[in-house]
């Protein structure tokens, strides 16, 4: 039978007992367990290891990661997806995106197809590319921006500025 970080995968979710394809799932975080100190390490690999007292912390941590199939949980994808860390996990690698330094700006005219809004989200995110349109179609063709952009970028208390191609090529520019 197969096996994942020392336990044994039988392809059924110990949450919901679904039989579906399965992920293993750390109890104790295998954070937690790298961040440990040798009287916690010690504890959680009671009875596990013959010889603990001869190897160093890393190779405690080692086993403790894996191989000890006590501290394992076989979910299927969905109830992973509940847990703490899985939460956790999703939240760093949102923040781990790259973002554009162009931010609250808009592009130069022409530079986007003519019928996209050529605002970039303040989030740095990207460019917003809703479909410009306007009640006045005079006004869309003239600031090529969609109807929530022409608000915010025109917003008398900070105004959105509009950069230049070079600025646009390099975005360094900007913050001088």
């Amino acid at each position: 039978m197969a096996k994942r970080y020392g336990a044994v995968v039988t392809g059924r979710c110990t949450t919901c007992g679904r039989e579906t394809r399965t992920e293993m799932n750390h109890i104790i975080s295998k954070g937690r367990i790298r961040s440990a100190g040798r009287r916690t390490l010690e504890y959680l690999a009671h009875d596990l290891l013959d010889r603990m007292h001869d190897m160093s912390d890393d190779e405690i941590r080692r086993v403790l990661i894996n191989s000890n199939p006590r501290n394992i949980v076989e979910m299927c994808r969905e109830c992973h997806r509940q847990t703490d860390s899985h939460i956790k996990w999703r939240e760093h690698e949102r923040k781990k995106r790259v973002k554009s330094p162009l931010k609250a700006v808009l592009l130069p005219m022409g530079v986007t197809p003519t019928d996209k809004c050529r605002a970039m989200k303040k989030n740095g995110r990207g460019r917003c590319k809703k479909r410009i349109g306007s009640r006045v179609p005079k006004r869309a063709e003239a600031d090529q921006l969609c109807s929530m952009h022409r608000r915010s970028a025109s917003s008398k208390r900070r105004p959105w500025p509009t950069i230049t191609q070079e600025q646009m090529e390099n975005p360094e520019l900007l913050e001088s």
